[in-house]
């Protein structure tokens, strides 16, 4: 049985990620053998402490956060999302986006948890015919409550890899309840500076959305919270908006890895 060597912890085979700091254990995983053992003590000698230590203290949490993802393999699905839905005139769209909800929560670590996704395609599919039809109804009023809808939907799906609620249909203890009161403040906020501003402030605006975006968030029971800045974000929207531009919107999925990259290094468990 192989041993993970970022956190010392047994693995089972076949497993994909550590289940206790979510590193890929094809990366890191090194044979028992090698692992150095523990000097043996003489009954009458100091003890040592053991060269590795196996078990982790568990009141120290890991505070990694980060998005592992590639462009390619967001471009690829990006191709793939638009090939199906012109060939099914749009039908199966939902399902290929479930299917980039899965890939973005599968290389998404909150202090030191992966995250996992297990919503559907024909669920979402249901939810945006009901969307649409309160939106016609209402005169296009409820779109505006969309948004929070749909983060509902998704968190509700969203839990951790090592959880024991795993395979539950949804996660009782993973809910969204970030108001939608908040929602449009924050948003029409955004909104007017960056108009006042010919898109500059767009950055700030965003940072605002993710602060309620995240503070509303709950995962298997973990509370989030985003501590990321409007001038950082700034700067990783500039160089990535060029980098786009120059290459005719090929680089956009790389970009969308790099912003997801910063998003979720400056997202964690409110402790």
């Amino acid at each position: 049985m192989p041993y993970c060597n970022h956190c010392g912890n047994k693995t089972e085979t076949g497993e994909k990620y550590c289940i206790y700091c979510g590193k890929k254990l094809e990366e890191i995983q090194v044979p028992i053998k090698s692992i150095p053992r523990a000097p043996s003590i003489s009954a009458n000698a100091n003890p040592s402490p053991p060269a590795v230590k196996l078990q982790p203290d568990s009141s120290v949490g890991n505070t990694d956060s980060y998005f592992d993802g590639n462009g390619a393999e967001l471009f690829g699905k990006y191709i793939l999302t638009v090939l199906v839905s012109a060939i099914t005139c749009g039908i199966a769209t939902p399902w290929m986006l479930v299917r980039i909800y899965e890939w973005r929560m599968e290389h998404t670590v909150i202090d030191g948890k992966r995250q996992c996704f297990n919503g559907t395609g024909a669920e979402l599919f249901g939810k945006w015919i009901i969307w649409e039809l309160l939106s016609a109804v209402t005169c296009g009023i409820y779109a505006w409550y969309v948004p929070v809808a749909l983060q509902q939907w998704e968190t509700a799906h969203t839990s951790y890899a090592s959880s024991k609620n795993a395979n539950a249909p949804v996660y009782e203890r993973s809910y969204f309840d970030g108001t939608f009161s908040s929602y449009i403040g924050n948003a029409f906020l955004a909104g007017l500076i960056t108009a006042i501003t010919c898109g500059i402030a767009y950055p700030w605006g965003q940072t605002k959305i993710l602060n309620w975006q995240m503070s509303g968030k709950v995962v298997d029971g973990d509370r989030y919270y985003y501590d990321g800045t409007g001038g950082e974000l700034f700067g990783v929207y500039i160089v990535n908006a060029l980098l786009s531009l120059v290459t005719c919107g090929i680089y956009t999925p790389w970009a969308i890895c790099k912003i997801n990259e910063y998003v979720y290094s400056h997202t964690h468990i409110v402790r």
